[in-house]
């Protein structure tokens, strides 16, 4: 296995608080030493948090509407951001389109029909 990005990576030095059982908290001071983790090691870790933070605002939405996500590409610096229903998205868009002129809405519908036909 290649560990060419732990490699790049190197040392990193992180802060970080820690509670322990008994309540108490401390914060201490921590390097984590990637140059040895393989790049598939990486990459798992990386994942592993990007879908903890992507699980957080889809709490909100419906079991039908999490469902529906499966598949989807998240671009992983937008984890974290709220995740739209289809219905918000559909008021959002709708709420775009009632600001343009007809020129404008035909070609934003034909850019919508062509991203459609590609995925």
């Amino acid at each position: 296995m290649e560990n060419t990005i732990g490699q790049m990576i190197g040392k990193i030095k992180h802060s970080m608080s820690v509670t322990n059982d008994n309540k108490e908290k401390t914060s201490i001071m921590v390097t984590f030493d990637f140059s040895t983790a393989t790049d598939v090691d990486i990459k798992s870790w990386l994942c592993g948090s990007r879908a903890i933070a992507f699980q957080r605002p889809a709490r909100s939405l419906s079991k039908g509407e999490i469902d529906a996500l499966s598949g989807t590409v998240v671009i992983a610096q937008n984890a974290g951001v709220k995740v739209k229903s289809r219905d918000e998205i559909e008021r959002d868009a709708l709420a775009a389109m009632s600001s343009m002129d007809k020129e404008q809405q035909t070609a934003f519908l034909q850019k919508m029909a062509d991203s459609m036909k590609t995925e």
